[in-house]
């Protein structure tokens, strides 16, 4: 398992946790570590060199010894060198153990085969608090020590005139990760200078980045994303996930954490752009021959597109139909906003009461005409100016509607019965949705049972039913008249005739 030298120059030593030995060969001028917790305790030795130009010629380690402080002393086999060789964190793997030669200076006494005894200030050092790369890294020493003055210098010439202080306890910024070998000189009243050395590992920072500020248009989200390996996040809302779902304007950030204990943060602020303006006004009646032109009645700003319902892109639009037109606006920045309006001509076709009706009235339902046109007056046949109209018993009804240029009649012949003690069914359903005549309603089925089929008018059947609950409203089926046949299995009472579905 050992080095091939000769085993009597060899110094040994385990760390304070007993899962490291670390051995000296003066031969090859290394100290090995190996790690005994290892599956293969040979294959897993770790030389610890002498790294250029921290030792001197034929500096070599000699004897190891584990010290007071948890720390290993190596004595330097050279007859110039007066200081120790120091393993500053014997119980870290490799060469996080941080072995610093020189780490400790004998002030004119030198060890070479043995270890000296240890004096108090043989085991002087200083403190490290911080390891992250762009975060303060703090370093302090015991006061006790006694020092008149100290110079630091913290290894990262990179820094300039930043890499040295003469603070008691400064702070440094390390701006790249990697090991930094930290020197602390402390001149001392009445006796020569004490250096101290130790190595410094400054861990990486996460690294993080959510995007540059962005700009959506309303009802626009984005998905921002700080995942990273191994790591932690902590949102400004206070979230935990790798991912924010974020929708409205304002600042964002995340802080990333590693598992090392070292956190960043980055940020970003969301705008909601606005709208283009588009209104076209509201819903309008015409007579016939006239045209209208369409516009937003705001203008849009400089470089709004437009797209209309026929798929034109000019910024009017004229029409000369009835219809419900709509106009899309896309701004500069790509938001769209749309608005429609519906344009009525003036005919009987646009005022239809419906057709010739029969149906069912109660007090507690009556039947009603609806005529309601934007913009217009009315005119009843009983002199009534309201939309509406209820019919109160049967006759024939009209309503004129009429703008300041043009006007239009229609009228309707209904049949009212009085249906609370006989069946009725009626022979008209509207079912779009209106809330009034929307099923087919029978009145009078009482709670017995009544079986109901419905054919179309090739004898098909379109819906069956032993026990009607007045629920068919003819989903599905196309306007037109359908057939039905309705029975009462108790008393052999059946009834038959034709009902017409109109939308």
């Amino acid at each position: 398992m050992l080095p091939p030298a000769r085993i009597a120059s060899y110094g040994l030593e385990f760390s304070p946790d007993g899962t490291r030995l670390y051995i000296s060969d003066p031969f090859f001028g290394v100290i090995f570590q190996y790690d005994l917790t290892a599956a293969n305790v040979a294959a897993s030795a770790v030389p610890l060199p002498n790294p250029a130009g921290l030792g001197q010629t034929g500096s070599t380690p000699g004897a190891l010894q584990l010290g007071p402080d948890g720390r290993i002393y190596a004595a330097l086999s050279n007859t110039t060198a007066q200081a120790l060789g120091v393993i500053t964190e014997p119980n870290r793997l490799g060469v996080a153990c941080a072995y610093v030669p020189q780490g400790v200076g004998l002030n004119g006494r030198r060890s070479a085969v043995g270890l000296p005894s240890f004096m108090q200030r043989d085991l002087w050092h200083f403190t490290v608090r911080g390891t992250c790369q762009g975060s303060p890294v703090s370093f302090t020493f015991p006061t006790v020590y006694g020092a008149d003055s100290v110079r630091w210098n913290f290894g990262d010439p990179a820094t300039g005139g930043r890499n040295a202080s003469t603070a008691s306890d400064p702070v440094h910024v390390y701006g790249a990760p990697g090991r930094y070998l930290v020197t602390l000189t402390l001149y001392l009243p009445g006796a020569p200078p004490a250096v101290l050395r130790r190595y410094v590992d400054v861990l990486p920072r996460p690294v993080v980045y959510l995007g540059r500020d962005t700009a959506l248009c309303p009802g626009q989200a984005v998905v921002l994303n700080a995942s990273t390996p191994a790591a932690t996040y902590r949102w400004q809302d206070g979230s935990t996930a790798a991912t924010l779902w974020a929708q409205q304007p304002g600042w964002y950030w995340v802080d990333v954490t590693s598992t090392a204990g070292c956190t960043a943060r980055d940020s970003l602020r969301l705008i909601t752009l606005p709208l283009p303006p588009v209104y076209l006004g509201p819903d309008t009646v015409l007579c016939l021959g006239q045209q209208l032109t369409l516009r937003p009645r705001t203008a849009g700003a400089l470089g709004t597109r437009y797209r209309w319902s026929d798929g034109s892109k000019a910024a009017s639009l004229t029409v000369t139909a009835p219809a419900t037109y709509w106009l899309e606006a896309t701004s500069a920045a790509g938001c769209s906003q749309r608005d429609s309006i519906r344009v009525v001509y003036l005919t009987p076709p646009a005022i239809h009461l419906g057709a010739d009706t029969a149906l069912c009235q109660t007090p507690e339902r009556p039947f009603m005409l609806d005529a309601t046109l934007p913009g217009v007056r009315y005119h009843w046949q009983d002199g009534s100016t309201q939309a509406t109209f209820v019919p109160p018993h049967t006759g024939t009804y009209w309503v004129t509607v009429s703008t300041p240029v043009c006007s239009a009649t229609d009228s309707i012949r209904v049949r009212l019965y009085d249906c609370r003690e006989q069946v009725f069914v009626p022979n008209i359903i509207t079912p779009n949705g209106d809330g009034r005549n929307d099923r087919f309603e029978i009145v009078g089925l009482g709670p017995d049972a009544w079986s109901l089929t419905v054919f179309n008018r090739w004898g098909q059947s379109v819906y069956t039913t032993h026990y009607y609950r007045q629920e068919w409203d003819a989903v599905g089926l196309a306007n037109g008249v359908y057939y039905y046949w309705l029975q009462q299995p108790g008393s052999r009472r059946q009834l038959k005739g034709w009902v017409e579905v109109m939308r």
